[in-house]
């Protein structure tokens, strides 16, 4: 596994982070190892990023975290995050804390959530990444060189394109389902595309709910 550097997060602080488990037995399909999807005409979401001193893959990484915790029903998560900017490197990722709805829009979390993973990149030791005792989630920006962190449950891989970003959701087929990943994916796409308002939209056909109960989302 590739070396990992920490956020210097005590483990007992950081929430085991839970998402619907696919059934025991269930049959995958032969490609489970990754939903690849892509989201394009985002100009205008770019330019105002620009302007708010943000990246795409900040965005996208807002985007993801607001659809952790969907998934997952929590108010409070730990995820991984590398690439992209003055941040941590792609394969050596680092813990970003959020709670849920702290800021209204998306733009605001990607700036809050960006600040804290700049923070936690400058301030990383060698040590193993700590995301807790639950599933390990997170993302990275990746120019499909080099190396990938390992080791994850769900790894979102970014790769922003001249209007866009193309992405591929990574996932432990022994740990989640399928059919699971390609609604997140979707919704991905969604959330990216429809980034104006609250950051935690209502989904259409989610197939999840607030409070979703493991191997039933």
């Amino acid at each position: 596994m590739d070396e990992m550097r920490s956020a210097a997060l005590p483990t007992d602080s950081v929430p085991a982070l839970q998402l619907p488990l696919r059934e025991p037995g269930g049959v995958q399909p032969a490609d489970g190892t990754g939903r690849p999807g892509a989201v394009g005409g985002l100009d205008g979401l770019i330019r105002r990023a620009a302007s708010a001193q943000l990246t795409l893959s900040d965005l996208v990484h807002a985007a993801f975290t607001v659809l952790v915790h969907r998934y997952s029903g929590q108010d409070e998560i730990v995820l991984a995050r590398g690439g992209g900017g003055d941040g941590a490197p792609s394969h050596r990722p680092v813990a970003v804390r959020s709670h849920a709805a702290e800021e209204p829009t998306l733009l605001e979390l990607a700036a809050t959530l960006a600040m804290r993973h700049r923070a936690a990149a400058r301030t990383a030791g060698s040590g193993p990444l700590d995301l807790g005792a639950g599933l390990r989630v997170g993302s990275v920006e990746h120019d499909g060189t080099g190396t990938l962190p390992e080791g994850f449950a769900l790894l979102l891989v970014a790769r922003p394109t001249r209007d866009g970003a193309r992405f591929t959701l990574r996932f432990d087929e022994t740990l989640l389902d399928g059919a699971l990943v390609a609604r997140m994916s979707a919704n991905l796409v969604t959330s990216c595309a429809t980034p104006t308002g609250a950051p935690t939209p209502p989904w259409p056909n989610s197939g999840c709910s607030r409070k979703p109960s493991c191997g039933t989302c």
